[in-house]
């Protein structure tokens, strides 16, 4: 199911599928057997996957590793998970 997971590149230009695999996801989560679980099966699915218990540390893996995916906690104490800007 995870190995299908694609995205199409509209600057690929009309007539030109450009499907990209997501390697590199982001597992924002504080409570850390949930967060382990997730990168578990998101490991064996054959992802790379990152680990932040909150936003500070989300934050600065976005800036050094640059996840093609984030995966939040919607329901963060310090800030929501709907709510997450982030400059790139």
């Amino acid at each position: 199911m995870w190995e299908s997971l694609h995205y199409h590149d509209e600057r690929a230009g009309p007539g030109i599928h450009a499907a990209v695999t997501m390697t590199k996801i982001l597992i924002v989560e504080d409570e850390q057997a949930i967060r382990e679980m997730i990168a578990f099966h998101l490991n064996r699915a054959g992802f790379e996957t990152l680990e932040a218990e909150n936003s500070n540390e989300a934050r600065a893996l976005i800036a050094d590793e640059r996840p093609d995916l984030a995966r939040l906690d919607a329901a963060r104490h310090e800030r929501a998970g709907t709510h997450a800007p982030v400059e790139t």
